[in-house]
């Protein structure tokens, strides 16, 4: 993106899908080393659907972080997908994330890459509790952010401003 407005060339950058989303990055992304360990259990192969939601809940936890382009918001369908499977969602922090769960009852926050490991090792290490919050975040999902409750309050919001 420098190399393009240098040479006068920033309008093009602005025209084209991909790189019109690479600007929107704050820094450029870092690739993770993963260890061996770690790497074992990961599915090598794309899933979807069904199997993608069965593959997630043979895990006890589930890691998520969202895109550069969420900014400080947190939704991505990820959280729901791994709470709704039963798993503990250990997710990044956002500003917004008490309006979905509650932090520490039905998922998990951290703040840095130190942080999210020094979480890990805590609740593989304090099982009950890492079996009570994915609990709680389960039950939250279902109760409040199924499709169904989600038609149910846009049918509310809709019928308020008739």
């Amino acid at each position: 993106m420098k190399l393009m407005g240098s040479v006068g060339l920033s309008g093009l950058s602005r025209k084209l899908p991909l790189l019109k989303k690479t600007a929107l990055l704050k820094s450029m992304p870092q690739r993770t080393k993963l260890s061996d360990a770690f790497k074992k259990h990961l599915v090598n192969r794309t899933v979807f659907g069904g199997e993608m939601l069965q593959e997630l809940s043979k895990f006890m936890i589930g890691f998520n972080i969202h895109a550069g382009i969420a900014g400080d918001y947190a939704a991505n369908i990820r959280m729901f997908e791994v709470t709704g499977m039963g798993s503990l969602l250990l997710t990044d922090y956002k500003k917004n994330i008490q309006d979905l769960f509650i932090p520490d009852e039905e998922i998990v926050c951290y703040n840095s890459v130190g942080e999210c490991v020094d979480k890990t090792r805590w609740l593989l290490s304090n099982r009950e509790e890492l079996h009570r919050i994915a609990a709680a975040g389960q039950a939250k999902t279902l109760r409040v952010h199924s499709v169904a409750s989600r038609v149910e309050q846009l049918n509310e919001l809709i019928l308020e401003d008739l």
